[in-house]
């Protein structure tokens, strides 16, 4: 079967592919529908990262945040028209000879083999995609891909949360982003006796967040904050980081999400003294994104994933799709442009 393809080719300049979409008895035939945009994609997209790396990736099809519709599955675990969410990392290899897939803490998504869409292998900006059954999880079906699509980024905030203790104490979030949101969302419904707080830059931001107390970065932080979580990453992340350290209590964990291309001085001393620990976080694994899933079907949550969605843009050719990238790159609300693809 033959299937159109979207592939950036170099900063800001997407090229269509016509493949052909070849299957195997574990794999199952999607429709691509909704895909959304991460911070990610627009580092590849704008060219943000470094030039050698970006010569080695290009072409390459984004997006990792997608969800489909079932064309075939010939060992019929899934029906011809459910709708599923595909997870993007995963493993190929039978056998891993790093034994970290089978740690409750890394799992999978540690893995030197893991295959990651949009990063180290094809995103599913794709038309048609065959995909590894054991990767892929039913969307429940009162539950709508709009929201569904969700679940990739819901899911490394459910990864963030899973790999600490949860503290009795204050939890803040640094950051004022989707992920900074999602977190702080899936606090509010996980740990319902927490105090929650949010530290940002932008009040009309901030101001969303489903949290009993929002700050802005310049002022003074009145909370006992026994966990953190920075959510800033890019050019903001050492101030976050360093914030963080000087306003969180001795014994605390700092958990790191934020992505920054470039190397974060920060104060061991404070480290040191208050004898923190430091978590790091990246993507998620298939157990989170099932938490995910059931977050999404409890009606007070999916209202506050239904005000993160900007708009719907249906996208039936390469112009609509870098015009929808272009949306998202200059996106300075809290939240995100969907696309839905109609090929």
């Amino acid at each position: 079967m033959l299937g159109k393809v979207f592939k950036i080719i170099e900063p800001k300049r997407f090229d269509m592919y016509i493949e052909d979409v070849k299957t195997d008895v574990n794999d199952v035939l999607i429709k691509v529908d909704y895909i959304s945009i991460c911070k990610a994609d627009l580092r590849y997209y704008e060219g943000t990262r470094d030039a050698r790396l970006l010569s080695l990736k290009y072409p390459m099809s984004l997006i990792h945040e997608a969800t489909g519709i079932v064309l075939k599955d010939s060992r019929g675990l899934f029906n011809v028209g459910q709708k599923v969410v595909m997870i993007p990392n995963r493993i190929e290899r039978k056998a891993c000879e790093h034994c970290v897939c089978d740690h409750p803490q890394l799992g999978e998504n540690y893995c030197p083999n893991a295959l990651f869409a949009s990063s180290n292998s094809d995103g599913f900006s794709k038309e048609i995609i065959a995909y590894p059954h054991q990767y892929i999880l039913a969307v429940p079906t009162d539950l709508e891909n709009k929201y569904a699509v969700f679940a990739e980024m819901l899911s490394v905030a459910i990864a963030a949360i899973r790999r600490v203790e949860v503290p009795n104490g204050t939890i803040a979030v640094w950051g004022d982003g989707v992920l900074g949101y999602l977190i702080a969302a899936a606090l509010r419904f996980l740990y319902k006796d927490n105090r929650i707080v949010v530290i940002g830059k932008h009040p009309e931001k901030v101001m969303q967040f489903p949290v009993n107390k929002y700050y802005m970065i310049h002022e003074k932080i009145d909370e006992q904050i026994a966990l953190a979580f920075e959510c800033v990453g890019g050019n903001g992340a050492v101030l976050a980081i360093n914030q963080i350290l000087k306003e969180i209590s001795v014994g605390g964990e700092l958990v790191l999400t934020g992505v920054t291309e470039q190397e974060a001085p920060i104060s061991t001393r404070k480290i040191l003294e208050k004898g923190l620990k430091i978590t790091g976080i990246t993507r998620s694994q298939k157990s989170d994104f099932e938490i995910a899933l059931q977050l999404l079907q409890q009606k007070d949550f999916l209202q506050l994933i239904d005000s993160l969605i900007l708009s719907e843009n249906k996208i039936s050719s390469i112009t609509e799709f870098y015009y929808a990238f272009e949306k998202e790159a200059k996106n300075k609300q809290l939240g995100k442009h969907l696309m839905q693809l109609q090929f």
